[in-house]
């Protein structure tokens, strides 16, 4: 394709999309890779405001996406204080819920789990 048809296309052409989920791919990785580093880094990403931008990436229909920001899901709940309350604030459950319908089965494992670990729990001990 030339350089013309690819100026034609611009940001919502196919071209466009490509480069705009690769970025978001590599954003997602980046964050994860940073996260990894322990609870000091995932404060500081919660701090800046990661997490909401993270959450949105569960509605992706790419499942590399998708696993990359339920791994970062995980790790933010696990090391932070505030996790939980961003991940709600930023509808998460409801994308997590969502997961659980998932064609892929590892996704729809991983949302379960997560929905289980850090929110369900505590249905669970107020009704018995």
């Amino acid at each position: 394709m030339s350089r013309r048809e690819q100026y034609k296309q611009g940001p919502a052409g196919e071209m466009g999309k490509s480069r705009k989920k690769r970025r978001q791919k590599e954003t997602a990785l980046c964050l994860c890779n940073l996260a990894h580093h322990g609870e000091k880094y995932c404060e500081e990403l919660l701090n800046y405001g990661a997490f909401p931008y993270i959450t949105t990436m569960l509605k992706s229909h790419d499942p590399d996406l998708v696993m990359e920001a339920l791994w970062f899901s995980e790790m933010m709940l696990r090391m932070t204080k505030n996790g939980r309350t961003a991940f709600e604030e930023g509808s998460g459950v409801g994308f997590l819920e969502a997961l659980e319908y998932h064609s892929n089965d590892t996704i729809k494992e991983q949302a379960h789990q997560l929905l289980d670990t850090y929110f369900y729990e505590d249905k669970e001990k107020v009704s018995n």
